[in-house]
């Protein structure tokens, strides 16, 4: 976020209120990922900046936070489930599983949720004989805890109630080990996402994204007259659910509620499986100091500044309106800010971390679509920038 802080003849330090000017993190913060095939790719909320960051024949994906990775469920170059740095560096295979004329495991869907092991669903054939099978990284090793049938698709991990979904011909739910199956809506989905905090599970099927309790009550349509929703993503931190569409490839997202749905960019081939880096910044700025609490998997923080009225004056450029540089490589949550503005004039300050499994120094932009242009021209050109 940008913090502003407005100078005084009589109360020098005021903390100004929050304006929609900016919003500071990481680039790879403000990316949203997916696979289609071919690659897994990511890019900006407007699309901009798209690339393929690694070549894979994958049908999901899911961000590790705590270790700065994004995982796949995969069939080539390795059948099983890889792992990458958030750049696409790195490339590992976390579990390799069979694939043979006789014996295959092929898996389909991934999910990991903070905290908790990592949970993948696979299509099993032994024999000529198929199933499906939920499965998760155990303590040594992978485990199957739960049979499915042979079209088994998403799953969804609830870390605070101790269980996950998974969407087979019903959608189910299961404790953690796999104990206590029972079936909460007798429906079939292409999709799952669960929101531990609002207590709703979002699922898709056809044409539609619907939402109920986790028990399975309360069923509502959140919307309906979609072309093909293949593939959903919370993003608790922006109260959004993200959806790829198969028939139209796009992503999009929508508030939780239903509201507001919008169409954030188009893709080049049909979207499998999306996910969205949900880390933030959160300033505050105190009397004497810049303030930030932690984020997960990050290695350092910058900080820039600069004059709030000349970043007015010229229509939000940058280039002019950055002073200084304020902290590089910080290692720590904090930063001075101790120098009193004139009367009457403001500044304003930027946060970027650098994440692990990123070598590159993150964005000064904004995780929000409507930002008017990238910062990190400006402040690049300022000559105040951190470097």
């Amino acid at each position: 976020m940008t913090i502003n802080r407005l100078g005084s003849a009589s109360v020098p330090w005021i903390v100004a209120a929050w304006l929609g000017i900016a919003a500071s993190q990481s680039a790879w913060a403000c990316k949203i990922y997916w696979v289609q095939p071919g690659g897994i790719y990511r890019a900006n909320l407007d699309g901009t900046d798209a690339q393929q960051i690694a070549a894979v024949t994958a049908t999901d994906i899911a961000i590790d936070l705590a270790n700065g990775e994004i995982n796949a469920a995969a069939s080539s170059p390795q059948n099983g489930v890889l792992t990458w740095d958030l750049d696409g560096a790195g490339a590992q295979t976390l579990v390799s599983e069979p694939h043979s004329p006789n014996v295959w495991v092929e898996p389909s869907k991934v999910d990991l949720a903070t905290g908790a092991p990592m949970y993948w669903t696979a299509r099993v054939s032994i024999g000529g004989s198929q199933y499906g099978l939920v499965k998760r990284m155990g303590p040594s090793g992978p485990e199957g805890v739960l049979s499915a049938t042979p079209w088994v698709g998403d799953v969804a991990v609830d870390l605070p109630r101790g269980r996950f979904y998974v969407a087979d011909s019903t959608l189910r739910r299961a404790n953690l080990d796999g104990s206590s199956p029972v079936t909460v809506v007798p429906s079939y989905a292409t999709g799952l996402a669960v929101d531990s905090v609002n207590e709703h599970l979002f699922w898709s099927d056809a044409h539609a994204i619907r939402r109920t309790n986790l028990d399975g009550a309360a069923s509502i349509d959140l919307l309906t007259g979609l072309p093909e929703p293949r593939t959903l993503a919370l993003s608790q931190e922006r109260g959004k659910l993200l959806w790829g569409d198969g028939s139209s490839q796009t992503i999009s997202w929508v508030n939780l509620d239903g509201t507001g749905p919008t169409t954030l960019f188009s893709t080049t081939g049909w979207p499998l499986g999306v996910a969205i880096d949900p880390r933030d910044v959160d300033l505050r700025v105190e009397r004497e100091a810049l303030t930030w609490a932690p984020l997960p998997a990050t290695i350092s923080y910058d900080v820039v500044r600069g004059d709030l009225g000349i970043l007015r004056a010229t229509g939000g450029d940058f280039a002019q309106a950055t002073t200084e540089c304020a902290a590089e490589n910080e290692q720590g949550l904090s930063v001075a800010a101790n120098e009193e503005p004139a009367p009457d004039q403001a500044v304003w300050y930027l946060v970027r971390g650098t994440w692990l499994g990123v070598t590159t120094p993150g964005s000064w932009n904004a995780c929000t679509t409507h930002q008017a242009a990238s910062r990190d021209v400006g402040i690049n050109t300022s000559g105040a920038g951190c470097f």
